[in-house]
């Protein structure tokens, strides 16, 4: 069986798979490491262990740690590369770019065949565009709504959260809900620009993330929602 993790700076999430299938998956804070992450594969023969990891050092070592003491078996951690699985990275410095969105764009490529276009929403949304060549075209890196949220509410003195204010678009009609309401309207119109021109550019679009379904909504394409993409991406880069 193969075990597949992403730990991003919010949370670590894994999969394991025999085969094509799937047998479990899980997702936990990656601050709250205390205690078995893979209890669940008590007892399951793990032959192989990919990581793509953007949190510290110390979170990869005991992960690995718990990996070699629960399964005597030592994983593999991906790095980004300047070029592989037919993707040419942008980066002069290629390892100074998150293997998160590598992995994500090496998967990306190889389903599509041709351009495209990653969006990954988590604790930062990142827009990355790939050629029909397989060259990175570059991207951005933008607040997530949460740290776009946190901003003002942890930044300014008289803007306070409260709770259950849900997140719309609409004008917010108090403070707190036009905080909340302002992110998810930056977001809808990130969407809207991304959409546009991956049709223009005729580049397929992917997107993943802890807020993906959000962005996937707001345009109308929860088609392009690929939640595993990061995942996917580990064979590529670590077996290619």
């Amino acid at each position: 069986m193969e075990l597949d993790i992403d730990i991003g700076n919010s949370f670590l999430k894994w999969r394991c798979r025999d085969g094509a299938v799937v047998v479990a998956r899980g997702q936990v804070a990656t601050q709250s490491l205390a205690g078995s992450l893979f209890s669940e594969l008590s007892g399951f023969a793990l032959n192989k262990v990919r990581i793509g990891s953007v949190a510290s050092a110390d979170v990869d070592t005991e992960v690995a740690r718990q990996l070699k003491d629960g399964f005597a078996i030592e994983p593999v951690f991906a790095r980004t590369q300047a070029q592989g699985a037919g993707v040419v990275n942008s980066y002069a410095e290629p390892e100074r770019m998150g293997v998160d969105r590598w992995l994500a764009m090496v998967a990306a490529y190889q389903v599509s065949g041709g351009a495209c276009c990653v969006v990954d929403c988590g604790s930062a949304i990142t827009v990355d565009w790939v050629s029909a060549q397989g060259v990175h075209q570059g991207g951005y890196i933008i607040p997530g709504l949460n740290l776009m949220q946190d901003a003002l509410f942890n930044r300014t003195a008289k803007v306070k959260r409260r709770d259950a204010v849900v997140t719309a678009i609409e004008p917010g009609i108090n403070t707190e809900s036009a905080v909340q309401n302002g992110a998810a309207y930056v977001l809808s119109a990130l969407a809207e620009r991304v959409a546009r021109e991956c049709e223009v550019n005729e580049a397929r679009l992917f997107i993943c993330g802890g807020d993906g379904a959000l962005f996937a909504e707001l345009i109308e394409h929860v088609e392009c929602l690929q939640p595993d993409l990061v995942l996917d991406g580990l064979q590529w880069v670590c077996e290619g």
